[in-house]
This record gives C-alpha cells, structure tokens and sequence, in this order.
C-alpha cells in the first residue's frame, strides 16, 4: 500500500471511540494493545509464538499484514451508532428525573421568608394578583366568594403602590408547617394620613407575619388578615343562623299542626297510633336537618373563635356558638317530648285507658313536662340572644 489504512477503532471495556494508535482508552483508561507487541508473559511462563495481526482467510488471496502501529482495538461493528444513542437516552432519563425531584421536593424553591418577600414587593409594585395568590388559598375555599371580597378589600385598605422597601432583610422561625417572619433590617418608605413622608425601620412596618405550608408551598396565613376573614365568615355564617332560626320557627308550626291534626278521621287508639307514627317521622326528619344545618353554621363560628388577632369578632362568635348550643338542645327536648307522645299514644293502642279523664291527664303530664323544660332552656338562653344584638351592631355585621 502507498499509505497506511485507518481503522476506526473503539475500546473494548467501554464502547468509547478512540483516537488511532491510542495505548490507553481516553474514556475509561483500559490499555490497547499495538500489533507485533503481544502482553508481557508472566514470569516463568513461556511467551506464545507471535501471530499476524491480521491472516489470510482461505481460500483467496494472502491478506496484507497490518501496518506497524496500529492496534490491535477491535474493529467497529457496523451498528457503531448504537452505543451514543443508548447514553444519550441514559442521560436524558437522568435528567428527567433530576426534574423532577426538583419539582417535587423543593417545590416553590423557597422558604417563608421569600413568600413574605414576595409579598411585600407585590405591594410596594401594586400588583395585586400576586398579592392574592400568596395567601393561603384554604380559607377562600372554604368561604365561597371570599376571593373577590379580599381583593377588594386589598384595593381599598392595603398600601398598594404606596410603600417602598429598601434593604430588606427577613427571618423566619419555623415550626412545623407555621412559620413568624419578622424583618430583620431595611427600610420602609410611604406618605402618613397628612401627606409627609415617612421612612421607618422595615422591622416596624412589617411587624410579625404569619406564614403557613401547603403541600411544599408557603403562604401568608390568614391571621395576618384576622379582621376581613372575621368579619366575612362571620356574615356568613349569620345568614346560615339566620335561615336556622327560620326553620325553626317552621318546624315549631309544623309539629303544632301534628298536635292539633292528629287524631283526625281515626276511631281506634291502633288506627291514631299508625297516623301519629307517620307524622312523627316526617317531624323528626325535620328535626335532623335542622341539627345538621346548625353544626354547618358551628364549624364557621368555631373557626373564627379560634382566630388570633380578632379579639372582638371572637367574642361575638362565642356568643353565636352559645346560641348554636341552646337552638341544637331545643331540637332535642323537641325530639324527646314527640318519643314520649308517640310512646304514649302506642301504650293506649295497647291498653286503653278506663277513663277518658285518665287519658287526657297522660296526655297533659307529658305537655307539662316539655313546657318547664323549654321554660328553662329559654332562662338559660335568653341574656346570650341580647348580648349578640348589641355587639352586632358595634361590630358592623
């Protein structure tokens, strides 16, 4: 040959391609072997007889010997693309993954203090989505259209485009899922009621704000908004007492119709028993529902008390959840005093009375009994109802 042929080669070990005349793999560092320099045999051992790189395949004419140097790598295989898709493949996998767990471990990549952060710079640019989505989104599920409310809200009260922040340093104290954030340095700038500029230290603007942790997420909770979420779920859940008290007044004329009907058409006490059974049920399913309904109106107060930072308004739903309790005992002494008239009334169809006198004295022991216990019930209740109706109208609701 008047020049010498290149063979493509590629290491062994790792599939790499290597550069021509390569002594070492420049992936994995495997040694490559030159043709005519068979491996150093061990010592004591007899070196085998040295053999062409390349023979002859019979039958045919006599291959030519390879050229000096080139080593003896085995060739590429036609399918060489195989190996730099399959790492390629490999890596994009990797990267995938690494994706996310990112996503999924650090998500949000960020502690309290960079949601107070972002909050405070969505106020000092006005930018009041922002605003909104990095407060806790439980709460406005939990209350229907209170989104909206708040966003209003934030447009009327909050210092939106108002402020301005520099240098500002946060700290957050982590417990658990909760989190204080105070400003540990910086400053605050804004215009007071008359119009002066004001420049204080961040630490005071800012006071202590509340975050909480939603799956990976941090948010400002809502006792940094104690007052609109008070008085907004306690709105609501006025209306629901408010259609409470309707249905029970309902209810109440409901089971005086039951009283004043019953026994209508029936000849037999078997006949005003089966007729009373009837109504009783419906009464009583009534009477669940209005159970049901105030527990609904419960879990609304009951949150509110539980509220910090709201002092007032906590009072005030105390007082509804005392009601809640006298409303939920009357549904039950109503329950009890229509089993003891249905118990009555099937004891007659099983042994009537003697007497007509004898019948309606039962009858009037079981009316008496129910009428001192709602007498006490009403004594028990009566100074909570006045005390809601006066602090209801200092609070606005």
């Amino acid at each position: 040959m008047a020049q010498s042929e290149v063979v493509e080669m590629f290491c062994t070990q790792c599939g790499k391609d290597i550069p021509d005349g390569s002594v070492f793999c420049t992936e994995c560092g495997a040694p490559m072997e030159p043709v005519g320099q068979p491996a150093e045999a061990p010592t004591g051992a007899t070196a085998p007889p040295p053999q062409a790189a390349v023979t002859s395949p019979p039958p045919g004419p006599p291959a030519a010997a390879a050229p000096p140097g080139v080593a003896t790598g085995a060739t590429k295989p036609g399918r060489k693309w195989l190996l730099p898709v399959v790492g390629l493949v490999a890596l994009a996998v990797i990267a995938a993954v690494v994706l996310v767990l990112v996503f999924v471990v650090f998500k949000g990549g960020s502690g309290p203090e960079d949601a107070v952060k972002k909050f405070l710079e969505a106020v000092q640019d006005n930018n009041i989505n922002t605003v909104v989505s990095l407060v806790d989104p439980v709460p406005f599920k939990l209350l229907p259209g209170s989104k909206e409310a708040f966003r209003q809200d934030v447009k009327e009260n909050a210092p939106m485009g108002k402020v301005e922040f520099q240098g500002l340093k946060l700290k957050g104290d982590v417990e658990g899922n909760k989190a204080e954030v105070k400003a540990t340095g910086g400053t605050a700038k804004y215009k007071d009621e008359k119009g002066k500029t004001v420049t204080e230290g961040a630490g005071k603007f800012v006071g202590t704000a509340y975050c909480v942790k939603r799956q990976g997420s941090w948010y400002l909770s809502e006792e940094n908004f104690a007052d609109f979420w008070a008085k907004n779920a306690l709105k609501k859940a006025d209306e629901e007492i408010a259609d409470l008290e309707a249905k029970m007044a309902s209810g109440m004329i409901e089971i005086q119709t039951v009283l004043s009907t019953f026994g209508t058409g029936v000849t037999t006490p078997q006949q005003m028993d089966d007729q009373f059974k009837v109504k009783k049920a419906q009464t009583m399913g009534t009477l669940d529902g209005l159970i049901k309904q105030g527990a609904l109106a419960k879990a609304r107060y009951t949150r509110v008390s539980g509220l910090e930072g709201a002092e007032d308004y906590k009072r005030y739903a105390d007082l509804r959840l005392e009601q809640i309790q006298g409303a939920t005992e009357l549904i039950k002494l109503l329950k009890e005093f229509l089993n003891d008239l249905g118990s009555y009334i099937s004891n007659l169809a099983v042994n009537p009375p003697s007497t007509a006198e004898a019948m309606t004295q039962g009858f009037n022991d079981i009316e008496n009994k129910f009428t001192s216990d709602l007498g006490a019930l009403q004594a028990q209740y009566g100074e909570t109802d006045a005390a809601v109706e006066e602090l209801k109208q200092s609070l606005g609701l």
